[in-house]
């Protein structure tokens, strides 16, 4: 107890406890509201649709603006539309060519979606999939209009022909029937969406927290580095790693209480229970906070500039919260096993959207932590060998 009295004196050893809690909830309270409703927010974003042709053009025209979830306007200035789009007034110009009606009557039909490339990524991506959707839009659309003006000129065609007001009439009925008949798909789709969680937020909370996590680690890290360095004169080094054991135990216990206090109090659910994801977060930020001190023990600060030098990018990028695996270069993929981020990021996501058991994730992570625990421990022979060479 005589070494934690020592410890709580010193100012960095508090402010190190501290920096991990307020960082998060100073962070998330920020980001939470933010990304709350970011569904809800795509709405306002805003299509400009140029239409040149007065015949299928205008109907599909008037048929997007009706079906698009975001704000739509339509010109006839497709310069004017390019630039407003360039100044950042809108996301996507929809252009519809004057010649649109002839294109698909010789079933050539083509629609050009311009998308503002300096947008933000989620924006682009959105328009992106926007654009393909709609294509299936206008093909049913433009197939149905196409088929009644050819049904039109069928009837007229037959008026013309000199026969018979009956034979016409029934021959006009039959080609109708055969028309209606014609349909563009014949295969509808069932989409079912399996781990699905409904909200914005649980897309980009798991990346919120493993930030907070591994800038918190680093923080703490380097002040407790600070706490700890005038009691080696005075204390055993066995001693302070059992002290700082303790410490990251208990810091351990208390920090995913700051990530479920604010997911209950912005109503973001745990799809595996609050047990599990407190169990989740609790060992993550063990692993994490140990690897971050393996480093400090063996090079003191340097090792912490080495730390975030590497491992920080190193882990963002293969913890798959913000890239798929898969699409990593080989190197990624080679290394991920490796690191911690891989088992913390997959069981978060697990956490939000459910799915298979965390509990080999958990059990990596503990293995992980004994791991970076022993090393850390062996800065005693490091310091043995260093004695004796003085001597």
């Amino acid at each position: 107890m005589e070494i934690y009295k020592k410890l709580l004196k010193n100012p960095f050893f508090m402010v190190g406890l501290l920096i991990p809690l307020v960082f998060q909830i100073v962070y998330l309270l920020i980001a939470i509201p933010a990304v709350k409703d970011g569904s809800n927010g795509m709405k306002n974003l805003k299509i400009t649709i140029v239409n040149e042709d007065q015949n299928l053009g205008k109907s599909v025209s008037a048929k997007l603006g009706e079906v698009l979830p975001f704000k739509t306007e339509t010109t006839a200035d497709l310069p004017v539309a390019l630039d407003n789009m360039n100044n950042g007034d809108c996301s996507m110009v929809i252009h519809i060519a004057s010649d649109f009606t002839a294109q698909c009557q010789q079933g050539s039909g083509q629609v050009s979606y311009y998308i503002n490339q300096s947008a933000p990524s989620m924006t682009k991506q959105a328009m992106e999939r926007t654009a393909v959707s709609i294509n299936q839009t206008l093909n049913e659309n433009a197939f149905n209009s196409v088929k009644e003006i050819l049904k039109q000129n069928s009837s007229a065609a037959l008026g013309q022909a000199g026969l018979p007001a009956a034979a016409a009439t029934a021959i006009s009925v039959n080609l109708n029937k055969a028309f209606d008949s014609l349909k563009y798909t014949n295969i509808s789709s069932d989409i079912q969406k399996v781990n699905n969680a409904d909200g914005f937020a649980q897309t980009v909370l798991p990346f919120f927290v493993f930030l907070t996590f591994f800038v918190g680690c680093i923080i703490m890290t380097i002040l407790h580095t600070l706490a700890y360095k005038p009691l080696y004169k005075e204390v055993s080094r066995v001693r302070i790693l059992l002290s700082q054991l303790g410490v990251n135990i208990l810091i351990s216990l208390v920090i995913p209480c700051v990530v479920i206090g604010l997911a209950a109090c912005f109503a973001i659910p745990f799809s595996l229970g609050t047990g599990a994801a407190w169990l989740i977060l609790s060992v993550g930020f063990f692993t994490l906070l140990y690897m971050v001190q393996m480093f400090a023990n063996w090079f003191s600060i340097p090792g912490m500039g080495l730390a975030v030098l590497l491992l920080f990018p190193l882990q963002l990028v293969t913890s798959g919260l913000i890239y798929s695996r898969e699409i990593l270069p080989a190197f990624y993929t080679a290394v991920s096993p490796y690191l911690p981020s891989t088992y913390l990021g997959d069981s978060m996501l697990k956490m939000f959207y459910g799915g298979p058991s965390v509990s080999k994730d958990i059990w990596i992570l503990f293995l992980m932590s004994a791991v970076f625990i022993v090393v850390s421990a062996l800065t005693l022979f490091k310091k043995n060998r260093k004695a004796a060479a003085v001597n």
